[in-house]
């Protein structure tokens, strides 16, 4: 083989297999259509599946909840499906699942079934979404229900030290404030309150419902618009805007846990980016960056667990910097001072004071690539919520990043103001 015709064939199998993985991105894109009340679909059809699924995202969360009625947009969720009974429907009948996630973004209702009933599956999700029942006996049951997810994270150490540490940097800002609620904003919560989230929110025009598995496309829109067709859109939508956060006090506050099991918690927080932000991944890469220098510095405790998370929201959201099951004895250690010095200052100005190597950068980028992925479902949904254009293939949008991208990043944050909220035990409830 001469040696042209030996490039030519390389040549054509590098185009070949380009073209298969254009055409494997493009698969990713759904069918869309829009209903005339503004409900967006997204489609993805596949004859080999072994289920039918359907994501309801409305595009709104906890950021919205009235201030003393912490959990009233989850609760609100979960009202639509008030009981047991009407979510064993889609287990027992349907062969499938039903869960109901929140966060400070949105409220999202999953729902599978099988393949044969998909058109029940849509017509009962339709039905408790567009005319839900809220009154006094839904919403006691939806908060029976929601009591139990509270009563757990209030006995759980790590997520009050999570909570004290977003409320002494967010203050009342709404990403400082309990996203499921406290047993007492709870209590707060009636039904007359849970009707009027629904009726700013709970519209077709605020919400996207993304199909996916063995159905046909044409049916199952035609049973979209049958089921869905009669939910009404929106007066006007209510955009995400809050007055922003006053600058946080960075003295080292000392809280005494009452409850829960664990040695000691500490969190550090320090402002972060947006979620459409332009520099989200950089940010991404550098707290894996972050994540290992802690880890390596806590090691000397074996109990401990830590972490930098990137907590980032449709605004600007926080980069948490966390040890839990501290042992006292080892704080000096990882400190690198004494018992008294546990302050940001020490830590998150240690950790982001040094470059990012060009082995820290490659090993970070390619556990930010891989960490989470989100099914092409959740990544369409994301670019509605945040406005984004949806990307099927993260991976290579985190090889574009370079470690100069990674660098100035670093470079903007280290000089953002950090608090730092220590949580022991038998200390008094404040220092």
């Amino acid at each position: 083989m001469t040696e042209r015709k030996h490039i030519a064939i390389v040549a054509s199998l590098m185009l070949m297999i380009a073209a298969g993985f254009v055409g494997a991105v493009k698969a990713q894109a759904p069918q869309q259509e829009q209903l005339l009340n503004g409900l967006r679909v997204l489609m993805w059809p596949n004859a080999q599946g072994d289920r039918v699924n359907a994501r309801l995202r409305i595009h709104a969360g906890s950021a919205f909840d009235p201030q003393g009625k912490e959990g009233t947009m989850k609760l609100a969720g979960e009202v639509i499906f008030p009981n047991q009974a009407a979510r064993d429907y889609f287990v027992e009948d349907l062969g499938g699942h039903i869960e109901i996630v929140s966060n400070y973004d949105y409220v999202q209702i999953n729902v599978s079934a099988r393949p044969g009933e998909l058109v029940p599956m849509l017509e009962t999700l339709a039905a408790a979404l567009t005319t839900p029942t809220i009154d006094n006996e839904t919403t006691a049951a939806a908060k029976t229900f929601q009591s139990r997810q509270v009563a757990e994270a209030e006995a759980d150490m790590a997520i009050y030290a999570d909570r004290a540490a977003r409320e002494r940097f967010f203050g009342t800002f709404p990403y400082g404030r309990p996203q499921i609620g406290t047993t007492a904003t709870l209590e707060a919560i009636d039904f007359a309150d849970l009707r009027f989230a629904y009726d700013r929110f709970f519209k077709a025009d605020n919400a996207t419902l993304a199909l996916s598995g063995n159905f046909q496309s044409d049916a199952a829109y035609r049973a979209v618009r049958r089921f869905f067709g009669n939910w009404l859109k929106s007066d006007r939508q209510i955009p995400a805007t809050f007055r922003q956060p006053d600058a946080p006090s960075t003295a080292l506050e000392i809280l005494n846990a009452t409850s829960g099991s664990g040695a000691a918690e500490i969190r550090h927080v320090i402002r972060g980016v947006a979620r459409s932000d332009a520099d989200f991944r950089a940010v991404e890469v550098l707290t894996a960056v972050l994540d290992a220098r802690l880890k390596q510095r806590a090691s000397v405790d074996p109990g401990a667990d830590a972490f930098v998370r990137n907590e980032a929201n449709l605004l600007p959201g926080a980069i948490v910097f966390g040890v839990s099951n501290l042992n006292p004895d080892m704080k000096p250690k990882i400190y690198g001072g004494s018992v008294e010095s546990i302050d940001a200052v020490k830590l998150v100005g240690s950790l982001m004071s040094l470059p990012v190597t060009s082995a820290e950068f490659q090993t970070a980028r390619n556990a930010a690539s891989s960490a989470g992925e989100s099914s092409v479902e959740d990544l369409w949904l994301d670019s509605h919520t945040y406005k984004l254009t949806a990307d099927a293939n993260a991976k290579a949008a985190y090889q574009k990043l370079t470690l100069a991208d990674v660098e100035r990043v670093r470079q903007r944050l280290a000089k953002q103001p950090a608090v730092s909220v220590w949580i022991v035990r038998g200390v008094g409830e404040s220092n």
